[in-house]
């Protein structure tokens, strides 16, 4: 029997009722199998880990160096002392005018520091100079009387010798030459008196001047312009006995206390 186009047609139709749906997938055991191999890598991992060294952070410390043979490091305490230092102060006592220094300062020997008040020094001296002065004038004067004396009796004892004058003249003339050398002898004394015055006027005077004894670094300054200084401790006044103190900085030296 033979087929119209319309039941060929129809023989391919598909009914969307009997469509065949795809079967659903048994996708449990892929899911086992991916637990297996997650389970074996895990394990593996502990494994590892077990049996690997473990890591050690490193510090490198680097030791202090010490000397060859030594088993021991001493400790020891001590301060450093200066073997030559001085508290400058006034040879006499008076009122500072002048201060030249401060702390800290390098100072050399002879180095003008401070002055006191010198008007009673510098007119002590000034009298002494003119006592020299007067003292020298006056051997002048006794010098000349000393040769004129000498000179009469010379010409006096001549004058005897010949019987042209009598003896009386002669004792005269020789008591004369003897009290003009007498004269000028007291006159060199005076003289002398009058320098050694005169010297000392000057060193009164020098002593208003405070000078460094050596070389150094001044460490305290100890007094100001106005007050007065003198060597000498005055008890409870406010007199001070120091200027300033020098420290000689090449005579330091350590001083260090070691149990034995």
């Amino acid at each position: 029997m033979s087929q119209t186009p319309q039941d060929l047609l129809q023989q391919l139709r598909i009914e969307r009722s009997d469509r065949d749906l795809p079967a659903p997938r048994r996708r449990w055991p892929w899911l086992v199998a991916a637990l297996v191999v997650l389970a074996a890598l895990v394990a593996g991992a502990l494994v590892w880990r077990a049996t690997r060294a473990p890591l050690v952070q490193v510090a490198t410390v680097q030791a202090p160096a010490s000397a060859a043979g030594s088993g021991s490091v001493l400790q020891a305490t001590g301060y450093v002392t200066a073997r030559r230092a001085a508290t400058v102060s006034a040879q006499i006592t008076g009122r500072l005018t002048e201060v030249h220094v401060e702390e800290g300062e390098h100072v050399q020997a002879g180095q003008l520091l401070a002055r006191l008040d010198d008007s009673q020094a510098k007119a002590q001296l000034a009298l002494a100079r003119a006592n020299e002065a007067a003292a020298r004038a006056t051997l002048g004067q006794y010098q000349a009387n000393a040769t004129l004396a000498r000179i009469t009796l010379r010409r006096e004892r001549t004058l005897v010798e010949r019987g042209l004058a009598p003896e009386q003249t002669l004792d005269q003339a020789q008591a004369s030459a003897a009290s003009a050398a007498a004269a000028l002898a007291s006159a060199r004394d005076q003289i002398a008196v009058a320098v050694a015055q005169r010297q000392a006027a000057q060193v009164n005077y020098d002593y208003t001047f405070v000078r460094a004894p050596f070389a150094g670094v001044i460490t305290d300054k100890a007094a100001q312009v106005g007050e007065i200084v003198s060597p000498l401790s005055a008890g409870g006044s406010f007199t001070r006995t120091g200027v300033a103190t020098i420290v000689d900085m090449n005579s330091l030296e350590v001083d260090v206390d070691v149990n034995e």
